[in-house]
């Protein structure tokens, strides 16, 4: 399920550019209000298998109506924004949209919001073969022997790795949500290269104090509909509930 999130800027704020967890505090709050044992559950605990974690959601970038980018962050006028949360738990964004609307009033950041509409968005039906482009990066990381953080991988250097690292995160997610292993028939992603020729389109997102890297390109995936399914409403890749493998 999705649904876009309005809101009215009465106010012009300065926001930073790393605004993302300022979002999930306000997902998670919204929740609360209407269902804190599933707040809590999913901020605390999660959906595990082995030593991976899945919270089941996912979020697009902020759009404002009105706004001036500089070199501090983004300058917000009075005016319009919004954004999508996107889940496929069934409860997820009905309890978000109730609790939301019982708040109303939120700061995000120095950014004071007042939520003025919430659209439940139509639920999308897949075929074997889609394209999308990604709203926010798409992150695939894998452990370094010689350092603590992880390797964020770039496509380019490692299609094959790429493609196998997206395949097994979408299994584990497919087997955590529905308790049992996925078709796998046929499987195939490819980025569309156009969009690398120039450079590289990474971005590297400061979410909290995790430096994270990921690629923003439309991109081509053949797979079971139910898999391309659950990495549309739950996101692909890693670090979705800190709104990133958001696709439309």
């Amino acid at each position: 399920m999705r649904a876009q999130i309005k809101f009215e800027v009465r106010s012009k704020a300065l926001l930073p550019y790393n605004y993302q967890h300022a979002l999930t505090a306000l997902i998670y709050r919204g929740l609360g209000v209407e269902s804190a044992k599933l707040a809590t559950f999913l901020h605390d605990i999660g959906f595990r298998r082995e030593k991976k974690t899945f919270k089941f959601f996912t979020f697009s970038p902020l759009s404002f109506a009105n706004y001036k980018t500089t070199k501090e962050g983004i300058i917000v006028f009075p005016g319009t924004a919004s954004f999508t949360v996107s889940s496929p738990l069934p409860e997820f964004t009905d309890y978000l949209a109730s609790g939301l609307w019982a708040k109303r009033s939120f700061k995000i950041f120095a950014l004071p919001v007042i939520i003025s509409e919430i659209i439940p968005l139509p639920l999308r039906r897949f075929t074997e073969e889609e394209i999308f482009t990604l709203k926010s990066p798409l992150v695939l990381a894998v452990k370094s022997q010689e350092k603590t953080t992880p390797i964020y991988l770039t496509y380019l250097e490692d299609k094959a790795l790429y493609r196998e690292k997206l395949l097994n995160n979408l299994k584990n997610k497919y087997l955590v949500y529905y308790g049992r292993e996925p078709r796998i028939d046929y499987f195939d992603f490819a980025f569309d290269e156009k969009h690398f020729q120039n450079k590289l389109p990474t971005r590297l997102i400061t979410y909290k104090d995790q430096k994270i890297r990921g690629l923003c390109a439309p991109f081509k995936i053949k797979a079971n509909p139910e898999l391309i399914s659950l990495g549309y409403y739950a996101g692909f890749g890693e670090k979705n509930s800190m709104g990133f493998g958001f696709v439309e």
